[in-house]
């Protein structure tokens, strides 16, 4: 594993800025030059009964003992499910990683394993700039969701890394094959929604 010089380490800064007192939010920038304060830092650290609904009801299916939590952002996540008796061992950056993990994943899980999945469905936005990158990626062959970016704090700008959001056809789509599929869906007003996905 690579390790990031704090330097550079625009989303530890972040972390630590917040654990120091400070109220700092995500800046996050993507590669076609777009900015946006995305959220309070404090998220990354919310109460179970500050989450989303669509991230309580998915909870429910977590299953272990084991719990790999992919992209864990500060391990909120992985903090709640430890309260509950789990024990833990991030990120799909375009649908080629994400299939070849899944089948890995796939492989080294137990007949029981369940993966539980937040994305973003991309076509759901009205921003026109966020219409205008969706284009740009299908010109570009690809997929319309997929994103690279880096997280800023200060003068600090973090390493590029890709993201990538799906719809919920996309997501099956990549699902294929790898032995997985989609069991359950929940989504509330907005965008984002959690997948409980089961081995086939």
């Amino acid at each position: 594993m690579k390790r990031v010089d704090r330097r550079h380490d625009a989303f530890g800064l972040e972390i630590a800025s917040f654990f120091e007192g400070g109220r700092p939010f995500e800046i996050v920038e993507r590669d076609d030059g777009y900015i946006d304060a995305a959220n309070s830092t404090a998220q990354y650290f919310a109460e179970y009964e500050q989450w989303p609904d669509r991230q309580k009801r998915g909870m429910k299916y977590v299953r272990g003992p084991h719990v790999l939590d992919v992209g864990c952002g500060a391990g909120r996540v992985s903090l709640y499910l430890q309260s509950r008796g789990f024990r833990n061992f991030g990120l799909f950056g375009n649908p080629t990683k994400a299939k070849r993990l899944l089948k890995q994943l796939h492989g080294m899980t137990s007949d029981s394993a369940v993966l539980m999945a937040e994305t973003i469905d991309p076509y759901r936005t009205t921003n026109p700039l966020h219409r205008q990158h969706l284009q740009r990626n299908r010109q570009q062959g690809r997929m319309p969701g997929q994103i690279r970016i880096r997280i800023r704090f200060q003068r600090v700008a973090g390493a590029w890394f890709d993201y990538l959001f799906v719809s919920l056809n996309e997501m099956k789509d990549i699902l294929n094959g790898s032995g997985w599929t989609v069991t359950r869906l929940f989504n509330d007003s907005d965008p984002a929604y959690v997948a409980v996905i089961d081995k086939i």
